[in-house]
């Protein structure tokens, strides 16, 4: 899927450790980490493109992103 996707304000302005500008919103692929499986829409196991981001913990061999952004993205496009 290219193209942009687009969320609200009021879901990027909780996500303000986000340390790449929110380049997972330009749908080019930058910083937008695989999910693997999700619980829901509010737990997404990933394959972290960027070990260091902020919104991601370790789980035992798994991670899972805690960014609402991505999680937003998750729920809208299923990506």
């Amino acid at each position: 899927m290219k193209g942009k996707f687009l969320i609200g304000h009021e879901v990027t302005s909780r996500a303000v450790q986000c340390g790449n500008d929110y380049s997972c919103l330009s749908g080019a692929g930058e910083c937008l980490c695989e999910v693997l499986d999700a619980l829901g829409s509010e737990v997404i196991f990933v394959r972290p493109l960027n070990p260091c981001c902020t919104y991601m913990s370790r789980f035992g061999y798994s991670s899972i992103c805690h960014c609402p952004a991505r999680k937003e993205i998750y729920r809208r496009y299923h990506r």
